[in-house]
């Protein structure tokens, strides 16, 4: 296909757009943008994105506690444990109810 006739390649070389652009002002449907030049005709005071949440990729810290509502909660210690538990458990969030302590040296 030709570059030309297709927005996305543009778009797919740049890895920042397609973009959508919500209004502040009015109810209007949100308008994907495909370029910077697009982006460029847009009144900021009117228009306004959300930039895209990106996840580092890192592997889970182990040991972690994973939960399910109907059984009683599971240790994981490693990957191979955590690949063999089924998707309806969820990793239990303990930020904030201990703190970190550094390897020993």
């Amino acid at each position: 296909m030709n570059d030309l006739m297709n927005p996305a390649s543009e778009a797919a070389e740049s890895g920042t757009y397609p973009k959508v652009f919500f209004s502040l002002l009015d109810r209007t449907a949100p308008r994907i943008i495909n370029n910077p030049d697009e982006e460029a005709g847009l009144d900021l005071l009117e228009w306004t994105t959300i930039p895209p949440q990106t996840r580092a990729a890192t592997e889970p810290e182990f040991p972690a506690v994973y939960y399910n509502i109907n059984v009683p909660a599971v240790i994981i210690n490693n990957a191979a444990e955590l690949a063999q538990l089924s998707t309806s458990f969820v990793r239990l969030d303990l930020t904030g109810v201990f703190e970190p302590v550094p390897p020993a040296v």
